[in-house]
Formats: C-alpha cells, structure tokens, sequence
C-alpha cells in the first residue's frame, strides 16, 4: 500500500488528466515539449501501450525493483527522459539532484499491475546516452505506481511515494495550464 492516502484531491488530478488527454486529442497538430533534446530515445513517445503489448496482469504484487539497481541508477544515471503517452509533452532532467529526488519517487514497497490502470507514460533512465531502465507510470485513482521494463516487458513493481505524487500533481497542473493556453 502507498505510504499516504490520496484525497479528493486526487480525484480532481484524475479528472485533469482525463481532460488533458481529451483536449490533446482534439489538438493533435500542436507540439509542446518541455524540452526538444534527445527525442529519439523515445519512439513511438505518445502512444500509450496497445492491448496487444500490455499484457494480461496478475493482481499480485510482481517483485520490487532490486536495490542494487536503484544503487546503480543513484550513482551513475545522468540524464531522465519523461514522456507522456496522451499529450504533446515531455520533460528531460540532467542535473544530479534532480535526477536522484526523481530517483525518490519509487517507494521501496512493490506493487502490483491492476489490469484497470492504464500508463501515463515512460521514464526512460540513462547512462551515458544509453537506456538502462524503463518504467511505465501510473498516476490516476487507486494507480500509484511504476512498472519496470524488460524487453518491453513488466519485470518489476513499485508504488509511487508521496514526492512521486507531488512531482506527478503539478507536473498534471503544468499541463493542464498549458492547454489552456493553447485554447485562448
């Protein structure tokens, strides 16, 4: 289980995003980005996942990300690409300290795939221009988690902690701002 509750609050993020997704549907021909940089280390970066490469989860817990690995992305991971599978958006992240409170997002608990949550996006870790982590994110009600890829595949599981949440809420109210934007 998260570390906190998420309150009606977070319902009023989900219905954000909800609408975020719908608006950047409707405006498909624009393109924002946080940042323009080194776009190729996410192909296909808006497309969510098909029903074919997602595949049938089990509501057990899949194992947590071990902490060796967080160790080594702590140590030498120097570069955070973000890409948001419903929106024209992505944020990249290159100093240490931002990269390691981004590293502090990922609880220690494990979480499971809930076969409802659909994937906000990627987080694609990096070490010297190379991916050496992937992670789905999931952030709506009851879906506070990352899942960890290998070969496109879930290999582990971990609920988002509460600076996750944080860092996710705003970045959906940056958004949300921006579309409006775009709309006047």
């Amino acid at each position: 289980m998260p570390t906190f509750t998420p309150t009606s609050y977070f319902r009023k993020i989900a219905f954000f995003a909800l609408a975020i997704s719908l608006v950047a549907s409707a405006c498909q021909n624009s393109s924002n980005s946080a940042t323009a940089e080194n776009t190729e280390t996410a192909p296909a970066a808006n497309e969510a996942p098909t029903a074919a490469e997602t595949p049938a989860v089990d509501p057990t817990p899949l194992p947590s990300i071990p902490e060796a690995t967080m160790q080594q992305l702590f140590e030498q991971c120097d570069y955070i690409d973000y890409v948001f599978y419903y929106t024209n958006f992505s944020i990249s992240q290159n100093e240490q300290a931002s990269i390691r409170a981004t590293l502090a997002h990922v609880s220690p608990q494990p979480a499971p795939m809930n076969p409802n949550c659909k994937p906000m996006g990627r987080i694609f870790y990096q070490v010297q221009g190379e991916n050496v982590a992937e992670a789905d994110f999931y952030f709506s009600q009851d879906c506070l988690y990352y899942i960890f890829m290998e070969n496109n595949k879930p290999k582990y599981g971990n609920y988002m902690s509460e600076q996750g949440f944080t860092f996710f809420k705003n970045i959906f109210a940056q958004i949300q701002q921006q579309q409006q934007q775009q709309a006047q």
